[in-house]
């Protein structure tokens, strides 16, 4: 006769094994959604291939620079190159692992938050997953954690950083893991230190209200202060700045498209919000739960979007946050039906169901929304597209699998274009661009490349967003100044784009992006004394300049057949 405890037992194991049944569901439906959306031309961001070359200079001796002898910081992602380049070390292919390692990132997203929402939250029924189905089917997450980029890292970061500060509030004496954990996430991501700030001054807050400062607040703040105070030693003493060069080229946008582009992304996953004034109500029914901590990091990481160039995948890490309140929210939902209504049964469950049900189609088949101009305008929804070409030939999901192998290289414009430079330019040369992704990774670290736009080139970034971002440059040189042995290097005010690029001498000059420097620059008479000029005009794209020293080149035949996007 089996006893009341061994049937207890017994019950609980059989629901663990259901969870975890069901969690691998979710997992396989998160990649294959994840093959869904691959591209076989494209696999992975334009951005990801400068993090790429970082790495490959730096495992061949070269530093952790962009081009040899130039010590910049044109990432802004430096602990994931750090991940990248150990894992290369090991042997491991660098294009595929930087994919494969944020689809399992992803995974392991989506694992946690079912952890949290069973061992904390004590969820029960379906409202456990919730937020994991929903994190699995969302778009932007999907292709966030494979475009070889460090968004799953981040977000990884940043999900378990507040679950754990969240937890250490329940204990009088505890490490502060959170702290450990936001200065791993502050070398991932350069806009971590104000979602740490935010929380850490609402306990200091909290604190003084109280008349007393707690050991966790203080150790909290001394612990992250040390490691990332570290951290910020090596970048002045190694690349003599205190930001990456991108936080000086990026955060330029003008708070209006900022606001635009935020609105973009809460209209396409409107249904998920809707349900936000429902969280009120859990503030009164689980005061003991600190949910507000998790409101907090998303209102601080949302208005620090509204001063940066607003792209998908930086909303993408406050994504899983935002499930864990809708899924309390729903919860929460049935609680005030089952108190005020006297229907018996499931009713309940299933009208929560089908709220549920509903928000996951929205998430999977509603519409995506971009820019035009000025007006946000519907678009194509990705992941639509790509499940009709799967069902009308199944073998494309192969295609798909293997785009990641890269043994050759991918039959895009960029990627095709850096090949050509390496195959028909000299090494050594000089080039003279505007793209720094796939062309330079390609094209190999023989050359050197001045980016036209800053993000890579520390001179054309200050003389280019020196008057929009006067205060970090300000700050910049006030902190440089204080530090011993190391200069400020504040370029002459009188130094111009086109003096600069022609002091440089570049062999070669392409040119893609027709910016007002550029423009200058080539209706200069010294420029066309000097430089032999060749223009193609592609129909249907825009145009291509390119313009040669020494030797005149003629323009790959590829570029005809080749848009360029």
């Amino acid at each position: 006769m089996n006893s009341p405890i061994l049937n207890i037992l017994e019950d609980m194991k059989l629901k663990l094994l259901r969870s975890i049944v069901i969690l691998i569901l979710v997992s396989v439906l998160f990649i294959f959604l994840s093959l869904c959306l691959t591209y076989c031309e494209t696999p992975l961001e334009e951005d990801a291939f400068i993090t790429f070359r970082y790495v490959e200079n730096f495992l061949n001796g070269n530093g952790f620079v962009f081009n040899k002898s130039e010590r910049v910081e044109g990432i802004s992602n430096f602990l994931w190159a750090v991940v990248l380049a150990i894992l290369s070390r090991f042997g491991f292919a660098l294009l595929p692992t930087s994919a494969m390692l944020g689809l399992g990132l992803g995974i392991l997203i989506i694992w946690t938050l079912w952890l949290f929402s069973v061992l904390y939250l004590k969820s029960e029924s379906y409202f456990q997953f919730i937020a994991p189905l929903l994190l699995s089917t969302h778009t932007s997450f999907i292709i966030s954690c494979t475009n070889g980029l460090e968004t799953a890292l981040y977000t990884f970061f940043i999900t378990i950083g507040t679950i754990s500060f969240v937890l250490e509030l329940r204990e009088k004496e505890v490490f502060p893991y959170s702290a450990v954990i936001f200065s791993l996430a502050s070398m991932t991501r350069p806009e971590a230190p104000l979602l740490f700030s935010g929380i850490m001054l609402t306990l200091i807050f909290r604190d003084l209200i109280n008349h007393k400062l707690r050991r966790h607040t203080v150790v909290s703040s001394v612990t992250f202060c040390l490691i990332y105070g570290s951290f910020i030693s090596f970048r002045i003493y190694y690349y003599h700045d205190i930001f990456p060069n991108t936080i000086y080229s990026k955060i330029t946008a003008s708070t209006l498209r900022s606001s635009i582009l935020l609105f973009d992304f809460f209209v396409n996953t409107k249904s998920y919000f809707i349900l936000f004034p429902a969280l009120f109500l859990l503030f009164k029914t689980y005061a003991k739960k600190p949910f507000y901590q998790i409101v907090i990091i998303i209102t601080v990481h949302t208005i620090s979007l509204l001063f940066t160039t607003p792209f998908p995948r930086y909303i993408v890490p406050i994504l899983p946050l935002s499930f864990i309140l809708v899924q309390e929210g729903l919860f929460q939902i049935s609680r005030i039906l089952e108190h005020f209504s006297s229907v018996k049964g499931r009713y309940k469950e299933g009208f929560v169901l089908l709220l549920t049900v509903s928000i996951l189609l929205t998430n999977l088949l509603g519409h995506d929304f971009g820019f035009w101009g000025k007006f946000v305008v519907p678009k194509a929804n990705l992941l639509l597209i790509n499940l009709k070409q799967i069902f009308a030939n199944p073998t494309i999901i192969k295609r798909k699998f293997e785009a990641y192998n890269w043994q050759n290289t991918p039959q895009n414009f960029h990627a095709l274009f850096g090949d050509w430079i390496r195959r028909n330019i000299p090494e050594n040369s000089i080039i003279l661009y505007d793209q720094m992704g796939q062309t330079p990774f390609y094209a190999g670290r023989s050359y050197t490349f001045i980016d036209s736009l800053g993000i890579t080139d520390k001179i054309i970034a200050e003389i280019k967003y020196k008057e929009k971002n006067f205060i970090l440059f300000k700050i910049r040189d006030l902190v440089l100044k204080l530090v011993p042995g190391v200069d400020a290097e504040t370029y002459q005010k009188d130094l111009t784009f086109s003096g600069y690029v022609l002091s440089r001498n570049p062999d070669y000059i392409f040119i893609l992006v027709k910016s007002k420097e550029i423009r200058r620059l080539i209706f200069l008479d010294e420029f066309n004394h000097r430089y032999y000029k060749y223009r193609n005009f592609i129909p249907g794209s825009r145009e291509f300049n390119a313009y040669y020293r020494k030797t005149s080149v003629p323009i790959p035949k590829f570029i005809l057949s080749y848009p360029l996007h």
